[in-house]
């Protein structure tokens, strides 16, 4: 209900910053009016009728002021009328009980008045306010003697009372106020902060959906121009193994080619040249369909796909990285196609198939286990590598992480594959023991169309 009452002059159209000056201003009135009312009840208590209108007219005013900011949303005007009015009661309450000591030095009240003023988020407002407390205190002084005679006849035990109360219940309204402001400080700061990653995040992702682009155009030039050349290549490599078993055909018949070492070690070379273009020929072709499945370049985004075929053709792009020192195990088990979007998902693999490889020193082995359970496909990378500290691994997933000494060293490929999984509704999870290894599991759903 509290938290009704102080946003009863919030808009729609209001920023946080509005609302939290709407907030504390109720909140300064609302304890001020508090304060009103034991101060006319105690006022009541001694005998001092007329010095109780004071605070019991605050309380009434500020009904009234923040019933028009609840009609009216004009918060300049009820944030000028409700500080004045916070200002100027309390000097003239103290004036009314005789002065700073019958009064307890009632007017130590207007500094909540100040604390009020912040909400102006202007320092020379706020400054303009402050002289003016000044001014009125210095003044309070000038006439102190002269409001002595409008004394009641407070006693010494009153005086005391009212003194004791001014102290105890102005600090705690201020220092409540000022912790109130502090904590929604904080608290916008982090909603700004997690606002912050968040377009951090995006933009990482725009930026690696920017790259997979160039990719898709850079691979579409390339497999195009290899195409052509590699069509060629296979029809003539076609026409030449035909050619040369019909001239085998017709010289083996021939006796005096039977009996020419010479020419039939010619014809072996050529049949060995011609097994060895097949195969470079078929090497390229792979390399090429790779680079296709990899960027997915005329296909959906999310489509049914074999999760199989874009970790063989992620394994084969990464090859030249890893055959030397890294010895990949596949252990694939019988899964379904699921609905996916193939070439984010090869993304990730690229990125953790390569941080795997970093992170193995020497000889070491890369195993990738795949299976389903309950509905849901699993794919679990595990390397023989250097392993991530714990205290590594709890933040691993943040932003720009980077740890140079471990094995990870691209924390945005990490950030990226984390937002990525988690739009396929799945999780991913590490875990690892420096010096054994680590081991990343990913969890899908099985699915074959998009269920949202």
């Amino acid at each position: 209900m509290i938290i009704s009452i102080a946003a009863i002059g919030d808009k729609a159209t209001d920023t946080e910053k509005e609302k939290l000056q709407h907030g504390f201003l109720v909140y300064m009135g609302l304890l001020m009016s508090g304060g009103g009312l034991l101060w006319g009840t105690i006022s009541i208590y001694y005998g001092l009728f007329l010095p109780s209108v004071i605070p019991y007219g605050y309380t009434i005013l500020t009904i009234v002021n923040f019933t028009y900011f609840y009609f009216s949303k004009n918060f300049r005007l009820v944030r000028f009328f409700q500080v004045l009015m916070s200002l100027l009661l309390p000097f003239m309450f103290q004036w009314v009980l005789g002065g700073f000591i019958p009064s307890g030095a009632v007017m130590l009240w207007s500094m909540v008045a100040l604390i009020g003023s912040l909400t102006f988020q202007d320092t020379k407002l706020s400054v303009k306010w402050l002289v003016t407390y000044l001014l009125l205190t210095l003044f309070s002084g000038f006439i102190d003697n002269s409001v002595e005679g409008l004394s009641l006849g407070v006693s010494p035990q009153a005086n005391t009372v009212l003194f004791v109360l001014n102290i105890v219940v102005i600090s705690t309204i201020v220092f409540g106020l000022t912790i109130y402001f502090i904590a929604k400080q904080e608290e916008q700061n982090r909603i700004l902060e997690e606002t912050l990653q968040q377009l951090r995040e995006t933009q990482n992702q725009l930026v690696m959906q920017e790259k997979m682009a160039s990719l898709g155009s850079l691979v579409a030039g390339v497999a195009h121009e290899m195409n052509t050349p590699l069509g060629a290549i296979t029809s003539m490599h076609d026409t030449l193994t035909r050619a040369l078993d019909k001239l085998k055909q017709t010289l083996g018949a021939s006796q005096e080619y039977r009996e020419d070492r010479t020419a039939q070690s010619a014809f072996h070379v050529i049949t060995d040249a011609t097994q060895v273009i097949a195969t470079g020929v078929r090497r390229v072709a792979d390399i090429v369909g790779s680079l296709r499945s990899f960027a997915r370049l005329d296909e959906a985004e999310f489509q049914v796909a074999d999760i199989h075929e874009g970790i063989e053709s992620t394994l084969v792009l990464l090859q030249p990285q890893l055959e030397d020192s890294v010895t990949i195990v596949k252990n694939y088990g019988d899964i379904q196609p699921i609905y996916c979007s193939p070439g984010q998902l090869n993304q990730v693999f690229l990125n953790l198939f390569q941080n795997a490889g970093e992170a193995i020193e020497g000889k070491g082995e890369i195993r990738i286990t795949t299976f389903e359970d309950q509905d849901i496909m699993y794919i679990q990378i595990r390397d023989t590598g250097r392993g991530i500290p714990q205290e590594q691994l709890d933040h691993i997933f943040d932003f720009s992480f980077q740890a140079v000494d471990s094995r990870v060293k691209m924390g945005f490929g990490l950030s990226t594959a984390y937002r990525t999984i988690q739009e396929h509704k799945g999780e991913i999870q590490i875990e690892s023991e420096v010096g054994k290894g680590t081991e990343v599991t990913i969890s899908l759903p099985m699915r074959e169309m998009d269920s949202e």
